[in-house]
């Protein structure tokens, strides 16, 4: 249980967005694709961040063992704060296929991150050479979590305005068990995804045995004894001990899943592991989408000749800009369209 931290959840705002997940901050995301007039492709992407863990442990960036050149530095803002920046760049020919994701070809937990298949297609008319340049951003569907979002957020609204060192041990006990029963209902999400995976046609009294022990788990935490080793002298949390408490709790879950489906007697113990691979697949799926709600994307597409159709936000010359919005990316199809011609 990655939480989000507390004093954030204690505020209206972040009621709305904690999900049970200890969101990473945000990354500004630039690419540019150009295409020459042979179909040929070069792609640049540049990521910036507050710190290199913002870059590399939300979605998938570009990797040398994808194939990119890749460089990483740090610069400084106006106010002299660090800012992390990853650069890549790589080209394709005309018979390569475009990348989908920047995953690497043996990433762990391969297709969580972020999809968008990419095409570019040529087409000659009597008029000239048309170029159809086309990006589509596959939906994430979570929308089925929304009874755990709703659960924080009307729980977390009884807490608005509350300061976590003033707050008596039963508000700080309360708090602290909505977080975890919002991530209990996420966890059923995820093993039930998990056991449609890897028991297709397992047998239903196992699911509902996982199931059982997830809920048991959660109802026999002792919230008490949790924040005796959260709490700090000035009665603030400790957000690394936060951080270890959740894991904890995770792991637990996990353990109690697994066990609960050897005890079975009808489930192997290949199948049990598979269960909880896809467990964490489908958990790591569900963080990179949440991660990207405070992302966004600034696309420009650089076309041969005259741009003649376009969904871009602008256009100048034979340059379309896209902007798109994180939660847009969670939630969304997204296709992304720029016809240009090249008079003969």
């Amino acid at each position: 249980m990655r939480l989000p931290r507390i004093n954030h959840l204690v505020s209206a705002a972040a009621a709305v967005a904690a999900t049970g997940l200890l969101l990473l901050g945000c990354v500004k995301r630039e690419e540019t694709i150009t295409i020459e007039p042979d179909g040929s492709v070069f792609m640049q992407v540049r990521y910036e961040a507050d710190s290199d863990e913002e870059i590399h442990l939300g979605d998938a960036p570009p990797a040398i063992t994808g194939g990119w050149l890749v460089s990483e530095s740090v610069t400084h803002d106006q106010d002299g704060d660090d800012v992390y920046v990853l650069e890549a760049q790589a080209g394709f020919s005309p018979k390569d296929d475009l990348p989908s994701s920047f995953e690497a070809p043996r990433a762990v937990n391969r297709g969580t991150s972020l999809n968008f298949p990419t095409t570019v297609t040529i087409e000659e008319r009597s008029d000239g050479t048309y170029y159809h340049f086309h990006r589509h951003y596959t939906a994430r569907p979570w929308a089925h979590l929304d009874a755990s979002r709703e659960l924080l957020k009307e729980q977390a609204g009884g807490f608005e305005g509350l300061d976590f060192a003033t707050m008596t041990d039963g508000q700080r006990e309360g708090l602290i068990s909505v977080l975890a029963r919002s991530e209990a209902l996420k966890y059923q999400v995820f093993a039930r995804a998990a056991f449609r995976d890897a028991l297709p046609d397992g047998p239903q009294d196992a699911w509902l045995k996982a199931a059982t022990a997830i809920t048991a788990t959660t109802e026999a935490l002792d919230y008490s004894a949790i924040l005796s080793v959260m709490v700090d002298e000035n009665g603030e949390i400790d957000e690394e001990a936060l951080e270890r408490e959740g894991k904890a709790f995770e792991e637990s879950i996990i353990q109690a899943m697994r066990q609960a489906l050897l005890d079975h007697g009808e489930v192997s113990s290949s199948s049990v592991n598979e269960f909880i691979y896809r467990f964490n697949w489908h958990k790591r799926y569900h963080e990179i989408t949440e991660d990207l709600a405070d992302e966004g994307i600034a696309l420009t597409v650089v076309m041969p000749g005259e741009i003649v159709a376009h969904n871009a936000k602008s256009v100048a010359g034979n340059k379309a800009m896209f902007e798109i919005a994180g939660e847009d990316m969670r939630d969304k199809e997204i296709e992304l369209m720029v016809t240009s011609r090249l008079n003969h």
